[in-house]
């Protein structure tokens, strides 16, 4: 169990925002979008609730079928851990190595020079040394960060979290917010893949 453990911190996790099917319990159908992955789970965004424990396939686009646990259910999300054998989890690494080099194995949204991919999902973001959480949605999302329409606007520079994924607040807008993603990577104090740059 502990090796798990020391898998899951080890295990980098990318934001990546991607629809995506799931089946729970081998039998209710839903819909989401992908938040973030790795090799060994991922946490998705669905008004479909679940439980821990229950089982899980997910159908990301691009990523085929993966199979796990519920691990932590979220407000407005899921997390889950993959069951997959070592050549299933070689494919996935495989594969978001693909994403980060360039290669469009799946829709991956680059910061600024490259679209941004467009939802319409209610949650909810802590904000770093409030108690109370922010009810707010989530109108894009990219590799990099997300804009969040809300009633309050947290300061500039706050430490937001939203679902898994970790950020700060960099701008206002009308109405809300812009939050720009920790990187996996940088938090780590490992380099970060080159960025693509579009024609």
């Amino acid at each position: 169990m502990q090796n798990l453990e020391d898998d899951r911190r080890r295990a980098e996790r990318f934001p990546l925002s991607i629809d995506l099917k799931f089946l729970l319990q081998g039998r209710h159908e839903a819909t989401g979008m992908l938040l973030d992955i790795s090799e060994t789970g991922l946490a998705l965004l669905s008004e479909t609730q679940a439980e821990e424990g229950d089982d899980i396939v997910v159908y990301p686009i691009g990523l085929g079928r993966l199979a796990g646990k519920v691990v932590r259910a979220f407000d407005g999300g899921i997390g889950v851990q993959f069951a997959l054998a070592k050549g299933q989890r070689e494919i996935i690494r495989e594969r978001l190595a693909a994403v980060l080099g360039g290669v469009p194995y799946m829709r991956l949204s680059e910061k600024r020079t490259s679209f941004r991919i467009r939802y319409n999902i209610d949650t909810h973001a802590r904000i770093e040394g409030q108690d109370k959480t922010i009810a707010c949605t989530i109108k894009d999302m990219s590799k990099t960060g997300c804009l969040l329409k809300a009633d309050s606007q947290p300061p500039i520079g706050a430490e937001v979290t939203l679902g898994t994924l970790r950020g700060r607040v960099v701008r206002h807008i009308e109405n809300g917010f812009a939050m720009e993603f920790h990187s996996a990577a940088a938090q780590a104090g490992a380099p970060l893949p080159p960025r693509q740059h579009t024609a």
